[in-house]
């Protein structure tokens, strides 16, 4: 057997790539275009927002749907036992699932407005950290566990993200003390968001577009609200009036920024409705994969190739880690086995195969006890008495 083979390919690994790529293809138009609204923090967010509500399209879609397909032989399923109102129980879990939603878009508006209000003192690709924090949380509140070709694929990203970061943040001046604590504050309060939203939707039965909705609604009001009392305070600068003057001036189109505030807006939605997609047909760990693509394109516009002498050597550094990166991404979602140490014998494809193994030799075994036991067993006097004797002939 060859140390690497192709594994099973499962189509539904498509949602963290377009959810990641999505994500990639936004950062890359907005760092070109440079729109106004990506300068103020409220409005940033109040976009986001809206993009996130826009779940509310295909989680409308699929209730009527499911209100159609629904008949008698469903009253018993445990969707249609929720929605009873008489229930006691069912008022209980409702409210804890719309508690932890609750939860769930804080740490997500907390996370968010740290980042968009200081933008400049953030490090981005610092998903390193966001792997440990989630498996850390997932394993106390899920108790989830990763099988080992999971662990050494992450084990080997959280090197190559080390490798990388050192590469691109040393001598490069954006790496403080105070950038580290609001990195530390972010990828926690996000982990911790991915790993309630995980429970949510495994245990609450919740879906994807109901959490993306709420969390969504919960970040439009959230910054409305700082908006009007910004503008109340009248302290600092008025971020609404301010951003509508800088339309108003001739240099920006307005045609343009309404179609950067949608397809920021279009980025959002694919990017946090196929995040929670992914955690939900796999584990929370998976959500790092969009992480990465979405955050790819900027390891060649960090730097200057005039003022950074080492500029070349870090591309050419960043080329290589992001190959190797991609093979364990392969591994991580198996589309590539490794075999060696034990590390393939836990993919979906081999679990399946020892699964059908055991079930043909149960099948064998009991053929052949059963063919045993019928040689063995004795002929009773009924059937004796069934033979004709010599006399009778």
């Amino acid at each position: 057997m060859s140390l690497i083979s192709l594994g099973e390919i499962n189509k539904n690994i498509l949602y963290p790539i377009i959810g990641g790529l999505s994500k990639l293809i936004a950062e890359f138009i907005l760092f070109i275009k440079e729109p106004q609204f990506t300068k103020y923090p409220f409005i940033l967010g109040a976009v986001t927002g809206f993009g996130m509500f826009l779940s509310i399209i295909p989680f409308i879609i699929l209730k009527i749907k499911l209100r159609k397909e629904n008949t008698e032989k469903q009253a018993n399923d445990k969707l249609l036992i929720y929605n009873n109102p008489d229930d006691v129980f069912h008022r209980k879990v409702f409210c804890i699932k719309y508690l932890l939603i609750f939860c769930a878009s804080l740490l997500d508006f907390s996370q968010k407005s740290l980042t968009f209000l200081f933008p400049a003192k953030i490090i981005n690709n610092f998903w390193v950290f966001d792997i440990l924090f989630i498996t850390f949380f997932s394993r106390i509140v899920i108790k989830s566990k990763l099988y080992s070709y999971q662990l050494f694929s992450l084990g080997m990203i959280i090197i190559l993200g080390i490798i990388f970061n050192i590469v691109n943040l040393v001598n490069s001046g954006d790496f403080n003390f105070i950038s580290f604590i609001l990195v530390m504050s972010i990828e926690i309060i996000f982990s911790l968001e991915i790993v309630i939203e995980k429970y949510t939707m495994e245990y609450k039965f919740c879906s994807p577009y109901e959490i993306c909705k709420f969390e969504g609604l919960f970040e439009i009001i959230a910054n409305v609200i700082l908006l009007i009392i910004s503008h109340n305070i009248g302290k600092g600068d008025d971020e609404f009036f301010n951003y509508i003057n800088d339309l108003q001036k001739k240099e920006v189109s307005i045609k343009v920024e309404i179609i950067l505030l949608f397809v920021s807006m279009v980025s959002r939605l694919f990017f946090k409705l196929f995040s929670l997609i992914t955690i939900n047909l796999y584990t929370s760990s998976h959500v790092v994969i969009l992480l990465i693509l979405g955050e790819i394109m900027l390891i060649f516009t960090k730097g200057n190739k005039e003022e950074d002498k080492l500029y070349i050597f870090r591309i050419s550094c960043n080329i290589l880690l992001v190959v190797v990166l991609f093979l364990m991404f392969l591994v991580f979602t198996e589309f590539v086995e490794l075999n060696f140490c034990g590390l393939q014998k836990y993919t979906k494809k081999n679990i399946e195969k020892r699964a059908l193994t055991e079930i043909s030799l149960d099948i064998e075994k009991n053929n052949n006890e059963d063919f045993r036991d019928s040689c063995l067993e004795p002929i009773n006097d009924e059937e004796e008495n069934e033979i004709p004797s010599q006399k009778e002939i």
